[in-house]
């Protein structure tokens, strides 16, 4: 088993050097920005998809209220935003 991973291994950095020799300098760059780009491009749909929508739960609470709410919030797991006396949730969580 073992060998044969060996044996993979090799074979690829064989190919892989000979198509090194064989591309111009011109095509590798060209290469490395597409597959730059391709990863640019991931992140940036991986950071839209993972940033949640917020919306207000509660407003015009006081400092009691809002550390309530808060403990609330942290024992169901739910994610949250407090900025001041309004708390926000996922849209989700709001309806």
């Amino acid at each position: 088993m073992r060998e044969k991973l060996d044996e993979i291994i090799y074979n690829l950095k064989t190919k892989t050097a000979e198509l090194n020799e064989k591309l111009s300098k011109q095509t590798k760059i060209l290469i490395l920005a597409i597959a730059i780009g391709v990863l640019v491009i991931a992140f940036a749909i991986a950071m839209l998809l993972n940033s949640a929508s917020w919306g207000v739960l509660y407003t015009g609470l006081d400092e009691q209220e809002v550390v309530q709410i808060v403990k609330l919030l942290e024992d169901q797991k739910i994610k949250y935003k407090v900025d001041g006396s309004v708390i926000s949730v996922p849209k989700r969580k709001c309806q």
